[in-house]
């Protein structure tokens, strides 16, 4: 390995460690947000969701209401601060609809977990204590996969990097289950006494399942750009390899062999408002031949490796008799706000028959002081 590669090997290996420990430190934020504010989201929004109760007495009909009215506040509150750690996946317009989204499915979630209250109160007095942490993650299951299917709705039209986003709906079941089984052994024990607790595990259970998608998805897109980054950067290496070292530089009226009989040379250039190369295709041999020339193997450059887009090629005649030339004009872009570099010495038109063959068919340019 020469310096020259060795020292582009080390390059790449510190950049790719880069990403890593930005790809590390990423999700470390995402952790250190996302639970926090999860859980005192859900919290907050449950404790004015029973002062509600303690002010509003409805029976009926209207208690429904009001059941979708308390699940409502906990979601818009657990999920405005949830949109925060979110907020360089959904922003402003993805941030309200998360809202929206999370406070419309904890109200259905607070509607399913009230029709099966019911039936889990009696499973429990007649199972027993001990399976509480069953029931309750039975119950925590259904309303964590009420409130992520509803959520899916925003998760599939924003940018969140969760695919695919069933994958969600699951993490929310899961979640909320953990959470609602934590509850169920600290009943047993008598460690969670409090409805304080009881949210506050619940939403710890729901914040930790759904940040391992958060954060796998998270990575994969980092390393699917670093993936992109480095062919894109490998492209341009080479790039650079054929700009700086063309192969054959044939100058202007010089004949050059570019195969199957048939020789090439440069005539001149026109610089206007495009860069026009004229050529002339020679046949040296005794019977007809074919001039072909693919435009996705010519390339053209200046002296300081700057690159211009190839935009057209013009060929005088497609077959030509033995000893016959015909013209060929090859035209490349010269944007008006991207002109030829003063400092420019020559312009290159490289053309790569082969793998391992190019020829740079070279024009040189006036000192800048004519241009």
């Amino acid at each position: 390995m020469s310096l020259m590669e060795r020292d582009e090997y080390a390059a790449r290996f510190r950049r790719s460690q880069g990403r890593r420990n930005s790809a590390g430190r990423r999700v470390l934020l995402l952790w250190l947000v996302w639970l926090p504010l999860t859980v005192i989201g859900v919290v907050l929004g449950r404790q004015l969701g029973l002062f509600l109760d303690d002010s509003v007495a409805a029976g009926g009909v209207a208690y429904f209401g009001l059941l979708l009215l308390r699940g409502a506040i906990v979601g818009a509150v657990a999920g405005g601060l949830q949109a925060v750690a979110l907020w360089d996946f959904l922003h402003l317009r993805g941030w309200l609809l998360w809202v929206g989204i999370t406070a419309a499915g904890w109200a259905a979630r607070g509607v399913v977990l009230y029709y099966i209250g019911g039936p889990v109160v009696d499973a429990a007095y007649d199972w027993g204590g001990a399976s509480l942490p069953i029931i309750a993650g039975v119950t925590g299951l259904v309303g964590g996969l009420v409130l992520g299917t509803v959520q899916t709705l925003v998760v599939r039209r924003t940018n969140m990097p969760v695919e695919p986003v069933v994958v969600w709906a699951l993490a929310c079941a899961g979640g909320a289950a953990l959470g609602r089984v934590l509850v169920g052994f600290g009943m047993n024990f008598d460690a969670v006494n409090s409805l304080l607790l009881v949210d506050g595990l619940e939403a710890l259970g729901l914040a930790f399942i759904t940040s391992i998608p958060l954060a796998d998805g998270i990575r994969r897109r980092m390393a699917a750009t670093e993936a992109a980054m480095i062919e894109r950067a490998a492209e341009r290496e080479a790039q650079l390899r054929a700009v700086a070292e063309p192969g054959t530089i044939v100058g202007v009226n010089e004949w050059v062999d570019v195969g199957h009989g048939i020789s090439l040379c440069l005539s001149g250039v026109d610089i206007g408002d495009k860069i026009t190369w004229h050529l002339t295709a020679r046949n040296n041999r005794k019977s007809q031949a074919r001039v072909s020339l693919d435009p996705h193997k010519l390339r053209m450059s200046d002296s300081t490796r700057k690159m211009y887009r190839i935009s057209g090629l013009h060929l005088g005649g497609a077959v030509l008799a033995p000893r016959a030339t015909t013209h060929l004009e090859v035209e490349a872009e010269l944007l008006s706000y991207a002109p030829i570099p003063t400092m420019a010495t020559h312009l290159d038109l490289i053309y790569n028959p082969a793998s391992d063959t190019a020829y740079a068919f070279r024009q040189p340019l006036p000192a800048t002081a004519s241009r």
